[in-house]
């Protein structure tokens, strides 16, 4: 079983190298690549870091832009989230990355199945557009956590079925979204036909409404959800996305190392 492990954000162009550098001197061979505000690499650029990760074995990852509503009662706005997905797509070839993840989007006055019907036609043309083009990152959408998202883990998981898209369990937006309620052991048992998860994990505050900010890590936090993937034995990708990434990183590799030793 493959624990891929590692930070969001690995900085801007000048810093990504020795940022590279650092997480693999940590132990890390993961890392996402926050384009959360703007796509700030170009090709040239993403090749290069692209090059560098691979040789330092670390697999990276993409979250696409914050700017996205696939079910936006503007069609505009669903056009251009798309553009934003597939730019992200675009320079992920060059990176390398896996994946691009994002949040679909909000679901208004939708009912729940109009809602999976319009992702659903979204992300399929999106991915005739990824065929054509010949891009290698696999189209991501992220498990949210606020009950106005779209995007609980079941909503998903139809999702991947139809369209045989990826997608990103976020386990902290699981958690607030279900108002701090999470069952490892259901969750883990549904994604049981995945050859491997990709993950995003934080330490989360929480409304009524669901998700209200990441804060960082602590052990209690982090002990049943590295239980449950030594349990699981699924491959695994976790990138964490707290306010202090590669130190609550190295928090989440010191409880899998440990329970680990004690078998």
């Amino acid at each position: 079983m493959k624990i891929e492990l590692g930070p969001s954000g690995i900085g801007g162009y000048n810093n990504a190298v020795n940022n590279l550098k650092l997480f693999k001197s940590f132990g890390f061979n993961a890392a996402e690549v926050a384009f959360t505000y703007s796509i700030y690499l170009n090709k040239d650029q993403a090749s290069l870091i692209g090059k560098k990760a691979r040789e330092l074995g670390i697999s990276l990852s993409i979250h696409g832009q914050y700017y996205i509503n696939l079910l936006s009662e503007d069609q505009e706005k669903i056009e251009q989230s798309k553009i934003r997905i597939m730019k992200a797509m675009e320079i992920g070839t060059y990176l390398g990355a896996e994946y691009v993840c994002f949040h679909p989007g909000y679901y208004g006055l939708l009912k729940r199945d109009e809602a999976l019907s319009r992702i659903k036609d979204e992300i399929l043309s999106m991915m005739d557009i990824r065929k054509d083009n010949n891009w290698t990152c696999a189209i991501a959408p992220e498990v949210t956590g606020r009950s106005s998202q779209f995007g609980d883990l079941d909503e998903l998981l139809k999702i991947s079925n139809i369209t045989k898209c990826s997608l990103v369990v976020d386990f902290a937006h699981l958690y607030a979204r279900n108002l701090g309620n999470i069952d490892y052991d259901l969750v883990f048992e549904k994604l049981l036909k995945i050859k491997k998860i990709y993950s995003q994990f934080t330490g989360i505050e929480f409304t009524e409404k669901g998700e209200k900010r990441h804060i960082s890590l602590n052990e209690n936090f982090i002990m049943p959800f590295a239980k449950a993937i030594l349990k699981s034995k699924i491959p695994i990708r976790i990138i964490c996305e707290s306010p202090t990434p590669v130190d609550d990183s190295l928090k989440i590799q010191k409880v899998l190392k440990s329970l680990k030793s004690k078998g």
